[in-house]
């Protein structure tokens, strides 16, 4: 079911309903036996304005008030007066007041007009007589004799042809013309006619859609409101949105004129020698409304409530129950300071889109495996549609933003989305499916090519699939990076179970590709970190190929401290854990940053630093002397083990050290574990750092 915009009853916010309640006390309230009132309400699209209208109607007292609603828009080519008229007729049954057919017939006179005209075969028979005459002349003498005869003949026949057969040819035709007598001076006194008729009851009159016309219909409307309807127990009612209105007035007063949009709402642009286009908009406005009221912007509490009220609405909230947290911290943050009917829109998108993705990925693979990633790319194809030029261009731009790489092409409003949803980033998930809603070309040929199910290759590795891979390898385009990623991580995998010449190309593979990117942050080290990647640049024969110096002399920086634990964990197979937490240890701090990543993985990061995760990884890197991506690293290995419902290294071997620095403080009380945090990172108790 999808959700109807403005077909909604309830009222999810209150303040509508109370601004409903609000109009029905000052209509009903107000004495106007002398003049009319005018009320702006003032508003976004979306923003609620019909729902106050309906509910107002509802409101009013039947009693004491007539309601009358004109789409100014829908008659926008007639003129408003006349509409006026008609609509008043039409909608208010009140003895009394006319029909629509008879004041139409008070509007208009009919004229009659008969035109008398010849038809076709009468000049058809001229033109034959015509024809006679000139062939007579051609052949004078053998005709002499006969046209001897004529003249009486033709005195008999012109007598006959005008009494009996001309009257028979001639066509007459009666045309009634409508004319219109509409006039000022009319409206006026039938305007005043209908509202002395209603006698003591209130005229409320609602001019929907106005800032939906032309510039030039929207200010002339307005103007004939002020001007010819200033009549005594009326209420007028315009519900507009101030933007388009203040364009109205720009190409009104300045067509020629190119605004940027700051310039447009602060009314910089001006005649040389007079005010500005937005002074004359001010000054319009105050003359035309008594008062004006401004829907305000909806809390964030009612925002988040009205956008799971409309969740339940679909028929998708059951599939996504387990992302519904997610999937409402995402719309409200893309649709942050939006309006409810533009909430409702992308819902429904959403919806659709999804039912889509089950026809296209029913099994799940791609599209829908991460309902909550799903529904972020889903916002931004809707919200910032132009990134998706972008995502092709760089197909590993999330996973970018992810590692917290700076001055991506990004637009600023949506890079604060994506900092404000980076949890729902899935930095492994190719981008090119969620924009053509197909899986692209180079991810097909890998599935196809046993490289690429989001798992490692499957076991055993026979033969034919040793050489599907070795085939594929030869063929591999390292400028390709979507393919050569997935073919890579996949191989990384399955290193035990590949032969050993598939074994050396991985091995000269490797270097290749990643030197071939731009920087060392372009790598996701969360993944590079990941022991299988260690234990291959650990590798002596990965470390004898001569391309691999440069290599390890590009990323020796970036591998330093995962390197290290990997070495140290790799040459104490069996270890007294006790023992190396009170010796002095080959990886400085290792046993600091063990503790802080399992709190990290334990309990919420602000009890640390009052401020946003990335900048609690920073600040607490920063006093480890480690990088944040290796505390970010070491915290994913306690995620897979810490039942935090957080994806951790699912399907992954537990590497030695996290497994038994788990077992032996994982008991740790919160208060315990956090006085041992606040001691290493130097945090006095209940700080707050901003």
């Amino acid at each position: 079911m999808l959700i109807k915009s403005g077909q909604n009853k309830k009222d999810s916010f209150g303040i509508h309903t109370d601004i409903s309640k609000a109009l029905k006390k000052l209509i009903e309230n107000s004495t106007l036996e002398r003049h009319s009132y005018t009320i702006g309400l003032v508003g976004p699209w979306g923003c609620g304005k019909s729902f106050i209208i309906d509910n107002l109607k509802a409101y009013l007292n039947k009693e004491k008030c007539h309601f009358v609603y004109i789409n100014t828009w829908k008659y926008s080519k007639a003129p408003l007066l006349r509409t006026v008229l008609w609509e008043l007729c039409d909608q208010i049954k009140d003895k009394g007041i006319p029909t629509t057919e008879e004041l139409e017939k008070s509007f208009y006179t009919n004229e009659e007009k008969q035109i008398e005209s010849f038809h076709i075969v009468y000049w058809l028979i001229l033109g034959l007589w015509a024809l006679l005459s000139i062939i007579a002349v051609l052949f004078y003498e053998p005709m002499n004799k006969a046209l001897n005869l004529l003249p009486p003949l033709f005195l008999v026949g012109i007598s006959l042809f005008y009494e009996k057969i001309l009257p028979k040819f001639i066509f007459r035709e009666d045309k009634y013309i409508h004319k219109s007598m509409f006039s000022i001076e009319q409206f006026e006194k039938k305007f005043d006619q209908i509202i002395n008729t209603l006698k003591d009851k209130k005229l409320v009159i609602i001019f929907d859609d106005i800032d939906r016309c032309n510039s030039e219909d929207s200010y002339q409307i307005l103007s004939d409101i002020k001007t010819y309807l200033e009549k005594h127990n009326c209420v007028y009612i315009i519900p507009f949105d101030e933007a388009p209105l203040k364009e109205h007035f720009k190409f009104k007063f300045y067509p020629n004129a190119q605004l940027s949009t700051s310039e447009l709402y602060s009314g910089l642009v001006c005649k040389p020698d007079g005010p500005t286009y937005i002074d004359f908009y001010h000054e319009f406005i105050d003359k035309l409304f008594d008062s004006y009221i401004r829907i305000p912007d909806l809390k964030e509490h009612d925002r988040d409530r009205f956008i799971e009220e409309s969740l339940k609405k679909l028929n998708i909230q059951t599939p996504c129950t387990d992302d519904i947290y997610k999937i409402k911290q995402i719309l409200f943050f893309a649709y942050k300071g939006l309006t409810p009917r533009q909430i409702e829109r992308f819902i429904n998108d959403f919806a659709m889109y999804y039912y889509l993705a089950q026809e296209i990925d029913g099994k799940k693979h791609y599209l829908l495996s991460n309902i909550s990633f799903f529904t972020l790319m889903m916002a931004i194809k809707q919200r910032w549609p132009e990134a998706q030029n972008t995502f092709l261009s760089h197909p590993g731009i999330l996973k970018d933003f992810y590692n917290g790489q700076e001055n991506l092409s990004l637009e600023e409003s949506l890079q604060y989305f994506l900092s404000n949803v980076k949890e729902c980033i899935d930095p492994q998930k190719a981008l090119p499916p969620f924009v053509y809603l197909r899986e692209s070309e180079n991810e097909l040929t890998i599935r196809q090519d046993y490289l690429f199910s989001g798992k490692p290759v499957p076991l055993p590795i026979t033969n034919e699939k040793q050489t599907i891979i070795s085939n594929c390898l030869k063929n591999l385009r390292l400028e390709n990076n979507l393919y050569a990623w997935y073919c890579l991580n996949q191989l990384i995998y399955a290193y035990d179970n590949l032969n050993k010449n598939i074994q050396e190309e991985t091995l000269k593979l490797i270097p290749r590709f990643l030197y071939q990117l731009d920087t060392p942050e372009a790598i996701d080290l969360n993944i590079l970190a990941q022991e299988e990647y260690l234990r291959i640049f650990s590798n002596e024969k990965f470390i004898k190929i001569k391309e691999n110096h440069i290599f390890l002399d590009k990323y020796k920086e970036v591998f330093k401290d995962e390197l290290k634990i990997y070495e140290y964990n790799s040459s104490n197979i069996e270890y007294d854990y006790e023992k190396e937490i009170s010796t002095n240890q080959k990886i400085e701090n290792i046993d600091a940053v063990l503790f802080v990543a399992l709190y990290m993985s334990k309990y919420e990061h602000q009890e640390l630093f009052k401020t946003t995760q990335s900048d609690v990884f920073q600040r607490a890197a920063e006093v480890l002397r480690v990088k944040a991506t290796t505390l970010k690293f070491n915290r994913d290995w306690f995620d897979t083990l810490v039942a935090n419902k957080k994806k951790g290294f699912k399907n992954q071997q537990i590497p030695k050290y996290i497994q038994s620095f788990y077992d032996k403080y994982n008991d740790l009380s919160k208060d315990e574990h956090l006085n041992i945090v606040q001691e290493i990172l130097d945090i006095e108790l209940n700080q707050n750092y901003t």
